[in-house]
């Protein structure tokens, strides 16, 4: 649905994730791609809001850039990689998963209040 690429904003060299939506050219299912396009719409809406009363358990949202044939979600870029990785990878102690549930619950209970 999506790929995440590694960049760096112009203005201050900060590292940022790219969360470029795939372009579906060859998919004929014109209902599924306007699906897709607006539901990586307003996960950027829902990221917007939730950063203007900051959590610090969701990332950090800087825009949204959208063009012709392009929709990409621009956010804060975290080096350690993601959860689901460290996960299956068994890289985790019992005491930072706890810490992650923890963060988990928190950071949904802040997006249950948007």
């Amino acid at each position: 649905f999506a790929n995440i690429y590694r960049g760096k904003m112009i203005e201050n060299g900060e590292d940022i994730a790219i969360k470029k939506l795939r372009n579906n050219r060859n998919c004929f299912d014109l209902d599924n791609e306007r699906d897709l396009n607006s539901n990586f719409i307003k996960e950027a809406a829902i990221l917007h809001h939730v950063n203007k009363i900051y959590s610090r358990n969701i990332v950090k949202f800087y825009g949204i850039c959208i063009d012709d044939n392009n929709v990409s979600i621009i956010t804060k870029y975290y080096p350690n990689g993601d959860l689901r990785s460290k996960l299956e990878g068994n890289q985790l102690s019992s005491n930072e998963i706890f810490k992650y549930c923890k963060d988990i619950t928190n950071g949904l209970k802040c997006l249950q209040s948007v």
